[in-house]
């Protein structure tokens, strides 16, 4: 039985060969994508605890107490963000902002090893969203932030 003539599935995707190029171009792109988003929490961490800083050095310059004081809620507010953001799943924060990945990024990031032939659809269905992915409003908040600090 069959749809109007035509066929539900691309036979592409079942050449052998092309398997293990999808594979290893999801590993990267997951890499890739983890890396940048780990660089990208560890800048917006270091940019709330560089405002902790300035404030209690503020604080403590109105009551003439010693600047290394203000080290402290440096630390404390690094450590705090850092620990908060990373129990979570970054990946959850890229399916949160692009709708199109939603729930489709943590299943293939799951399943990156298994081989079977609706993981493989799913892989490269993904790798073709990632590739699309416009990163700019990620790199607009980074910007905004630095500028922010450097103010």
């Amino acid at each position: 039985m069959s749809i109007s003539g035509r066929n539900c599935i691309d036979k592409s995707y079942l050449n052998k060969d092309r398997l293990p190029k999808i594979m290893e171009f999801i590993k990267k792109a997951l890499y890739e994508l983890k890396r940048f988003l780990f660089i990208f929490d560890l800048s917006r961490f270091f940019l709330h605890s560089l405002l902790a800083f300035f404030l209690s050095l503020i604080f403590l310059v109105l009551f003439q107490i010693s600047w290394i004081y203000a080290l402290i809620p440096f630390f404390v507010t690094f450590l705090f963000f850092s620990y908060r953001s990373f129990r979570e799943n970054r990946l959850s924060y890229v399916e949160y902002h692009v709708p199109s990945l939603s729930e489709t990024l943590r299943t293939v990031s799951d399943n990156v090893d298994k081989d079977n032939f609706v993981v493989n659809l799913l892989k490269s269905d993904v790798l073709q969203r990632l590739r699309t992915l416009d990163t700019s409003y990620i790199r607009y908040f980074f910007v905004c932030n630095f500028a922010f600090s450097v103010v």
